[in-house]
């Protein structure tokens, strides 16, 4: 009884190819590798709004205006996680895991963006893995910001790739493609049983109602 609605892509932003190409002993060509790499990010990425202010935290729970903030975002959704900070608090709390937490205010300091992240190994490649990305709906003008935000401290810790699962629709909206991004050739799919028939396959199988990412499972 289970279906396949629609798949979720593997997005990776690479920002240097080192260890990637020596797992393939190719290493001594990652140096014009990189600088290819530099030129695509730079006409890669999309302006954005400087009046937007950008905090990293460690703990979720230094973050003023989470719980108002994930009611909207949610409250703006058909179908989502519920991500109250008392779940958020459980799911973070993940044995021999560490997160940090970008959280993104306007002039007025209203939270209107957040990201999770946490720094994996994947095929030998130091990256971040994206657990989470929520955008209050008008305010497509700050993931250019976010973005450099996540390369700035990327390389200050060696990261090599950036990397996250979303639905092809959301990335469109979160402008991952704009961003450098590329759809790699893995993907992960959203499985459904509709166990009471309580929710007709419409609003279940339409990629459009849902915002799906890591966090909505038990990896990364």
């Amino acid at each position: 009884g289970w279906k396949i609605p629609f798949t979720l892509p593997l997005y990776i932003k690479f920002l240097r190819l080192n260890s990637l190409l020596a797992s393939k002993k190719l290493g001594f060509v990652a140096p014009v590798a990189n600088i290819f790499i530099s030129v695509y990010n730079f006409f890669r990425q999309t302006k954005y709004n400087k009046y937007y202010k950008i905090s990293i935290h460690s703990s979720i729970n230094d973050i003023n205006g989470y719980e108002s903030f994930a009611k909207e975002w949610a409250d703006s959704l058909s179908n989502s996680l519920i991500k109250d900070l008392s779940f958020a608090n459980w799911r973070y709390a993940a044995p021999e895991r560490k997160y940090k937490f970008l959280s993104v205010t306007d002039k007025s300091g209203k939270m209107i963006g957040f990201v999770s992240f946490r720094k994996i190994l994947k095929e030998g490649v130091p990256s971040y893995g994206i657990i989470d990305y929520m955008i209050l709906p008008g305010f497509k003008d700050c993931h250019g910001l976010i973005n450099k935000i996540l390369i700035i401290n990327a390389k200050k810790e060696g990261i090599e790739a950036i990397m996250t699962m979303m639905s092809k629709k959301s990335a469109a909206d979160y402008l991952l493609l704009n961003n450098g991004f590329i759809k790699s050739p893995f993907v992960f799919s959203l499985i459904i049983k509709n166990l009471t028939a309580e929710f007709s396959e419409e609003e279940l199988f339409d990629e459009n109602k849902w915002h799906l990412m890591w966090v909505d499972s038990d990896d990364l």
